[in-house]
């Protein structure tokens, strides 16, 4: 990953909460109960990240290495090569 690329996400991440404080704050403005906005945002929230986990998760592992693979590439930065003898 490119330092731009990264840099990119940091900056639309805090874009996004920063656009969502100036919302919440709107709507609490407006008669919104902290709490009703609160709960809100967890039942959203909560489905979406698990789409996203599980999307992301399970796609990964069509297209990619074995599960065996995946885990040793992500513990070691090289994984051993096997040989047969």
């Amino acid at each position: 990953m490119s330092a731009a690329l990264a840099w990119g996400g940091v900056l639309l991440a805090g874009a996004l909460w920063g656009g969502g404080a100036l919302v919440a704050q709107f709507l609490i403005q407006g008669g919104v109960a902290p709490q009703s906005l609160s709960l809100a945002r967890f039942a959203l929230g909560l489905p979406l990240l698990w789409w996203l986990h599980w999307r992301a998760r399970w796609g990964r592992a069509r297209a990619g290495p074995s599960w065996p693979g995946a885990s040793a590439s992500r513990c070691w930065p090289r994984a051993p090569r096997w040989r047969s003898t």
